[in-house]
Parts: structure tokens; sequence; C-alpha cells
């Protein structure tokens, strides 16, 4: 396995966890380590420089007087076939990312409009990765956003915060329509349960000890537990003055 394996999942829902699991895994038939990477905000850089590669070859390769005139690193310098630049893109992008063959990130996605930037991302992405499959990490809405509010991080009203992640899931229904054999759910009960997460990783050949997975989830509850005591500890003395 060459091409990624892609996590998205709406904050607070259990992907640093997920990250940090996976990178206990190992290939079940040939036993390579996974290289899982925390949320490098790849999709954002990485499309729109994809496409411009396209582009430029549906449009034909510029004259001197506008390469001249053009700013933009890649019209200057996009000398190879529209095929052989996303390769090397891709190429690139993989050893960046960890340089082995069982790979992946996370994107965490804080409300993406509800319109089709989304899947035109994944489209790009399954361009660069035509074997590239993905993770839709799913907890319920209402537990998502009461955490988000308890991390006191996010600064808007419930009601906001309801709709853009709402928008988001919407945005994972479609994918999960159109690329039903490359997008595996896995609901947040199923990650924070052995049995249930080594059936689920086993669909990408992938595989953990228990060992591994409780000294990652034993880690989770001590941080779990910090967080807790962090807030409660505020609480007292914002009562205490």
């Amino acid at each position: 396995m060459k091409d990624p394996v892609i996590t998205f999942a709406l904050p607070r829902s259990g992907s640093t966890f997920l990250t940090r699991l996976l990178n206990k895994c190992t290939n079940s038939e040939t036993g390579d380590k996974v290289k899982y990477n925390g949320e490098l905000d790849v999709i954002e850089l990485f499309c729109p420089l994809i496409n411009k590669v396209i582009d430029q070859d549906v449009y034909g390769i510029k004259s001197v007087t506008e390469l001249n005139e053009d700013k933009e690193f890649l019209s200057h310098y996009h000398f190879a076939d529209t095929d052989d630049a996303i390769h090397y893109l891709g190429n690139f992008w993989r050893m960046y990312c960890g340089g082995v063959n069982n790979w992946g990130w996370k994107n965490v996605n804080y409300g993406i409009k509800n319109d089709e930037t989304f899947t035109h991302q994944v489209e790009t992405l399954i361009k660069t990765y035509p074997e590239a499959k993905f993770i839709l990490l799913d907890r319920e809405i209402n537990d998502v956003v009461k955490s988000m509010l308890q991390s006191q991080f996010w600064g808007e009203s419930q009601k906001n915060l309801l709709l853009r992640t709402q928008n988001q899931v919407n945005n994972y229904q479609k994918i999960l329509e159109k690329y039903p054999n490359r997008c595996f759910l896995l609901q947040y009960e199923n990650l924070i349960n052995y049995e249930s997460f080594i059936a689920f990783i086993k669909r990408l050949n992938w595989t953990i000890s228990v060992a591994d997975y409780n000294l990652i989830a034993n880690n989770k509850r001590k941080d779990d537990t910090g967080t807790k005591t962090e807030e409660i500890r505020k609480m007292l003395e914002a009562a205490s003055k």
C-alpha cells in the first residue's frame, strides 16, 4: 500500500486518540509499521497545487511573455506531462509524510460550507492517489458540540456550532455515497472498544496488539482526567473570587 489512508473528523471526536492508535498498527501481511501523521493542513495546500497542474495541461503551455508576467511558481516550472507531474507531487508528499508504504494523516474539518468544496478536495486526492482510502470518524453531533463548548476554545454559540458540524456531516455523507468502496465509517463507540477497533482496522489490512491499544487508551484516560481536573480547578478559583 503506497497510497494514503486519510482520516476526516470533526473537532473533539476522538481523532487524536485514533492517530495515536494507528501509529501503533502494523500491516497484518507484511508486518510493516504504519506511520500516521497528525493534522498537517495538507488538503488546503495540496489540492490547489494539483489542480493547477491539471489546469496548465488543459489550457496549454503559456507563452514566454505570459510566463514572465506570471509570478506563480508552477507556471514557470511545469515542463512535465500532467500525469508525471501529479505522480511526482504525490510521491513527494508521501516521502514528506513518512516515506513508508502504510501511511496517512488526519484532517479535522470545522464546518466547511455545505457545498461541493469538500467533495472536490476528495476528488483531487483520488486523482493523486488512485487507491486512496478514507476513514470517516463519526461521533454524535451533540456530544461533539458539548465537548467543544467545554473546551472553551471555540467562542461561538451552541446553535452555530451545531450548524457547522451538521454541514460537515452532510459533506461526509456525500462522499460515503459517492465512494462507498473506499470510505470506511468508524463510529466513536467502536474506536474506544478494542474488539470493535481491531475488526475495523482489519478492513484496512492493519492490526494492533491489545497491549499497545491499552497503552494508548490508558494514556488517553490520564489526559482526560487531567483536563477535567484543570477545569474543576478553574471553576473553584472563579467561585472564590
